[in-house]
């Protein structure tokens, strides 16, 4: 009994030795620390403050093992990437794989998607709140105000206050601000300058260099809408000459000019 007892007692030190052994060879082993990595698919980023932001991170412990230490890091690499797009809302995806040249086990690559710039999005409660925004609407970038049919402009007028790292959440909205201008490029005469969020409901008035108001749907089809536009422009109902203060076209079919 007594024997059977000292054989258990055994067992559990060698597993113990076994198990140490493996958290050594795995978390503190010196042969598997990071001392370099390589940044992919930087274009308008600031390298260095990247650089600076990743080193912070590795440099970091998780329940008293650094997270230089490779294994951890893609054991935790979500999180990593999580607490990167948390300083830079620019980055659209990120992720991390193994370099095996010239330090195997020692070195690793990040992976930097950027967000596109879709438009610039201003809030009229709070004068020069202006940030970039990308196709699926997160707002990612501080921009300065700009107008004029190069860079789709949205102002918000229903009090949205949406912030750095913000994401426009109605998706239809979105959709129809990009359909918006790619249409006004296809327009002899007439271009865009901004577009307006008039209420609740997202209804949008185009502004256009005549310094017309032509009110859209986002909530219907805006290539319909915009059909109607393109009739009444080549029967000549409309031209870029004539003095219009708006064009309605948010009931289907139809178009109210004033």
């Amino acid at each position: 009994m007594r024997l059977k007892k000292f054989h258990q007692i055994g067992k559990l030190i060698s597993g113990g030795i076994t198990l140490g052994g493996l958290i050594y060879l795995l978390f503190f082993n010196p042969y598997l620390v990071v001392d370099s990595y390589q940044l992919s698919g930087v274009k308008t980023l600031n390298a260095e403050q990247l650089k600076g932001t990743v080193d912070h991170i590795i440099n970091q412990k998780w329940l008293g093992v650094s997270q230089r230490n490779i294994v951890l890091l893609f054991l935790r690499k979500n999180t990593f990437v999580r607490q990167l797009k948390l300083n830079f809302p620019e980055i659209k995806t990120a992720s991390l794989e193994p370099v095996w040249h010239p330090s195997p086990l020692r070195s690793f690559r990040l992976l930097i998607q950027e967000r596109k710039r879709a438009g610039i999005w201003c809030s009229s409660a709070e004068k020069g709140s202006c940030f970039f925004f990308d196709d699926e609407g997160y707002l990612f970038q501080k921009s300065p105000y700009s107008k004029g049919p190069f860079i789709l402009n949205v102002q918000d007028d229903t009090g949205m206050n949406l912030r750095l790292g913000d994401k426009i959440r109605d998706t239809r909205l979105i959709k129809a601000l990009i359909t918006i201008q790619k249409k006004f490029f296809q327009l002899p005469d007439i271009s865009l300058n901004k577009v307006e969020i008039i209420n609740l409901n997202h209804d949008l008035a185009a502004i256009t260099n005549q310094g017309w108001k032509i009110y859209f749907d986002p909530q219907s089809d805006i290539s319909s809408q915009f059909l109607v536009l393109e009739t009444l422009i080549q029967k000549g109902v409309i031209t870029s000459s004539k003095k219009i203060h708006y064009i309605d076209l948010r009931v289907s079919n139809r178009a109210y000019i004033k």
